[in-house]
């Protein structure tokens, strides 16, 4: 095969991103700069090993540099893989090119893990020089290194998604990714010098390695179809694909037995919350060519229409689903359940309606749902903590009237706040009134959608010559 042609093989939008990005200066600053401290660090551990000192501190530092390059940097450049496009209207030209929403997010993340991909083969040559002058345990370091290279990706992902979106909220979720981020590179070194990886047997971390590379395959291709649904046409359905992963994603977690309960239930809580979130914030679209796919497959095609249809109405009912799902692999023992516990899955639901039932109540034809969703979550946010503060200093303050507002309600028994869990009973009659608001408020949504459905399932009108 002549290789001038593989480029033509490749997706354009990836050889564009991946030249571009090869030649700047972020990707060569990494590169030099992760050389170098490569080299410092092998120097360092190899002079304590030979005048036999203590080389720990050296081995840490030489896994800190790699994961900051791969788990902080990369995923940090990712933040404005989209934004440069939609703010240089060079968007529009892309689409022109024939170019899905798919091919072009999920081309950007595969260039930066491309390049991610170089940096990590960049420090395999001190990997083995460790090996063969260190005594170090090459199997564990490539165990290691293959988390690194998954968080690399998920984060990366993670950081192409978040670039569609405004800068306000890209600032917000930084901070959470950076906190994400040193916890992951923490846990690598901890792994790296002997910790959760010590003494599990080897079926044990083949399997766990496997789930954890499925999970993070999942993971990736939601971020993408997130992102995607953020510049795609409105004609597009994404939210079949974002819903459908969200569901395997959760499920998955049900055969995930390596990951302890306070990872489990971050990690269904980490996806359970965004992508409800996003549902319940999306506008109904009353385009023919989104619900013809679904009418033509009769009355289960309507039926999963009314899970996967893009808006909120279908977004009630898929929140109903994605929690029930991810409370049925809690109450099957994954996850020890005391009375905060069962009170915060109670309130869960609730806590992502309420807010939703809120903004149709005040402005019931809004076409600002998620900014105003949003806006009432974090009220209810601040209104905890503000609670919680005042109830640390002034013990006489009670915390029962936040207990009426399932978002308060859940984050109290998250935290296992003490009275909280009493007064579960209010906080799940406020959910089910708000479910009931909801359910009352979608009928014409759904009375137009169905009028939709019987054009796109009538027969074909007959041509006249």
């Amino acid at each position: 095969m002549n290789l001038a042609l593989t480029s033509d093989l490749l997706s354009p939008m990836l050889v564009k991103e991946l030249r571009q990005g090869i030649k700047s200066k972020g990707f060569m600053f990494a590169f030099l700069l992760m050389q170098g401290l490569m080299v410092f660090c092998v120097l360092m551990y190899l002079t304590a090993v030979v005048s036999e000192h203590d080389a720990s501190s050296f081995n840490t530092l030489f896994w800190f540099c790699l994961g900051a390059t791969l788990i902080v940097i990369t995923p940090l450049r990712a933040m404005g893989a989209l934004n440069q496009e939609i703010k240089s209207n060079t968007i529009e030209l892309i689409f022109l090119t024939r170019l899905g929403a798919w091919r072009i997010v999920a081309g950007k993340w595969l260039a930066l893990f491309w390049q991610a991909l170089l940096l990590t083969s960049g420090a395999l040559p001190y990997l083995i020089f460790r090996y063969y002058f260190g005594g170090v345990n090459i199997a564990d370091d490539l165990l290691v290194l293959f988390y690194m290279l998954l968080g690399s990706a998920v984060l990366t992902a993670v950081g192409v998604c978040l670039s569609a979106f405004s800068l306000w909220l890209r600032a917000f979720v930084v901070v959470g990714v950076i906190i994400l981020s040193v916890s992951l590179i923490a846990m690598s070194v901890r792994s790296s010098l002997g910790g959760p990886f010590a003494g599990t047997p080897p079926m044990d971390l083949f399997w766990a390695s496997v789930l954890a590379l499925i999970r993070a395959v999942l993971i990736v291709l939601l971020a993408i179809a997130w992102g995607a649904s953020r510049i795609a046409p409105p004609a597009e359905n994404f939210a079949i694909w974002k819903r459908l992963l969200s569901v395997a994603i959760i499920a998955l977690l049900a055969v995930t037995h390596i990951m302890d309960e306070t990872m489990l239930l971050l990690s269904g809580l980490v996806i359970v919350i965004p992508m409800c979130s996003d549902a319940l914030g999306e506008l109904p679209r009353f385009i023919p060519s989104i619900y013809i796919p679904f009418a033509r497959r009769g009355f289960f095609g309507r039926l999963a229409g009314a899970l996967l249809y893009p808006g909120w109405p279908a977004g009630v009912f898929f929140t109903l689903i994605l929690c029930g799902i991810f409370s049925l692999i809690a109450f099957t023992g994954r996850i020890a359940l005391n009375d905060h516990k069962i009170a915060m899955f109670a309130a869960l639901p609730g806590a992502l309606l309420f807010p939703l039932a809120l903004v149709l109540t005040f402005k019931p034809r809004t076409e600002k749902v998620m900014k105003g969703y949003l806006a009432f979550q974090i009220a209810f946010i601040v209104l905890t903590i503000v609670g919680g503060i005042l109830h640390d200093e002034f013990s006489s303050i009670s915390l029962i009237p936040l207990t009426f507002f399932p978002p308060c309600a859940f984050i109290l028994n998250l935290v296992e706040q003490r009275e909280a869990a009493d007064w579960i009973a209010l906080t799940a009659c406020v959910s089910v009134l708000s479910l009931s608001l909801l359910l009352i408020r979608m009928r014409p949504v759904f009375a137009k959608i169905r009028e939709l459905e019987r054009a796109a399932a009538g027969p074909p009108q007959q041509k006249f010559q």
